[in-house]
């Protein structure tokens, strides 16, 4: 497939020969003014913008700015005399463009530079498209915590439910059994119906934890709407954390500190996968109970939550003991594709995903290495009016 090269000159004997040069190799689009050439970049994807510094309406350097800014994708290149190598090298410095080419060009050059272009527009597009393949790979793996953790949640009160529902059967064919006689024992019939009752209530209890878990599970894992509500995060918090309780019962003690906030606005969906990220990324600074245990964890595995009210704004910390993050891998740490780091922060990809949805709310995430060790991650979100 050809990239599509556009090449801006007011003078038109120049376009003629650049389209006579290249079109063999590209799909090039021409024009003659800074206004034709952004109209054509509105309406068409261009992988390369070639431009001349010296037009009447803009030069350009003015042309490539305003390219940076609105199509930020396109290789900027400018075509320069030897008279404005000053601008050309400003250009570059400032990052407005990415090369420049003097006149009158060489045709190979040329190519050969616009073919360099042309793969490095490429090369960002895939890096792009791996960019986002890996988020959505992370927001596969943060449902996979979740995933397992209900699964441990449920066994449980499943358990007990058949228990409980085996029972009541036993016990009301028993009663039956013997209301059936021509001399029923009543008061025998009516124990096994009381006993029966008692368990049947029991069943309703084990139902209602089943239920709650099932709603909860929908609070991190529901694609939240770009519409804003208020959101009371405490309530964010308090299910989050019922979703993980079972990978807190076998790894870190849990240290809450939770005093009463304003509303934030945003998604409690969304909210709820910040708070879920932040809290995975605490639990896996210390290494799981080996050889499948379920005993509790070690008494000096612990996590800190503290959320409390800080001016205009909501403050969520959740701190850990654990394993330290370097502090070279903290600057990068909300950064998924920075090199050196992977190794020490597992959940890096969750934690972009929280800061893109912090940002986007309005609000601020960080992290740092407190006096006592370990992580301190620092959600701080406006309180809504």
């Amino acid at each position: 497939m050809k990239h599509r090269v556009l090449y801006v000159d007011d003078d038109e004997p120049n376009l003629y020969v650049f389209e006579a040069a290249c079109a063999n190799d590209f799909d090039v689009r021409t024009a003659t003014s800074a206004a034709t050439a952004l109209a054509i970049m509105r309406q068409e994807e261009v992988a390369v913008l070639l431009t001349d510094q010296r037009m009447p309406e803009t030069t350009g350097v003015e042309l490539a700015a305003r390219v940076r800014d609105e199509f930020p994708d396109t290789i900027r290149m400018l075509v320069t005399a030897y008279s404005d190598l000053d601008s050309a090298i400003d250009a570059i410095n400032w990052g407005q463009v990415h090369r420049y080419l003097r006149k009158p060009w060489d045709i190979r050059e040329l190519r050969a530079t616009l073919n360099e272009a042309c793969e490095l527009y490429q090369m960002n597009h895939e890096m792009t498209d791996l960019r986002r393949r890996l988020l959505e790979t992370e927001r596969v793996y943060a449902i996979g915590v979740v995933a397992a953790s209900i699964g441990k949640e449920l066994t449980r009160p499943i358990s007990h439910l058949n228990e409980a529902l085996a029972a009541t059967r036993q016990m009301t064919t028993n009663a039956v059994g013997m209301l059936a006689g021509p001399e029923p024992p009543i008061k025998k019939a009516r124990a096994e119906l009381e006993a029966s009752e008692a368990q049947l209530a029991g069943a309703q209890l084990f139902a209602a934890r089943i239920l709650e878990l099932l709603r909860g599970m929908d609070l991190p894992l529901r694609e939240g709407s770009n519409e804003q509500e208020k959101v009371a995060l405490d309530d964010v918090l308090r299910l989050t954390l019922q979703l993980l309780r079972g990978e807190f019962r076998t790894r870190a003690q849990i240290q809450l500190d939770v005093k009463s906030v304003p509303f934030v606005l945003g998604s409690s969906s969304r909210l709820g996968q910040v708070v879920l990220n932040l809290l995975v990324n605490a639990l896996q600074s210390f290494p799981p109970a080996s050889g499948g245990q379920t005993r509790s964890p070690k008494p000096e595995n612990l996590v800190i939550v503290r959320l409390l009210s800080r001016s205009n704004s909501v403050c969520l910390e959740v701190e850990d003991n654990g394993a330290p993050i370097s502090e070279s891998s903290l600057t990068h740490v909300f950064d998924p594709l920075k090199s050196g780091s992977s190794l020490l922060v597992p959940n890096r990809l969750g934690l972009a995903i929280s800061k893109r949805i912090v940002e986007e709310l309005g609000g601020t995430i960080e992290a740092e290495r407190p006096s006592t060790g370990g992580t301190r991650w620092r959600l701080m979100l406006p309180a809504a009016p």
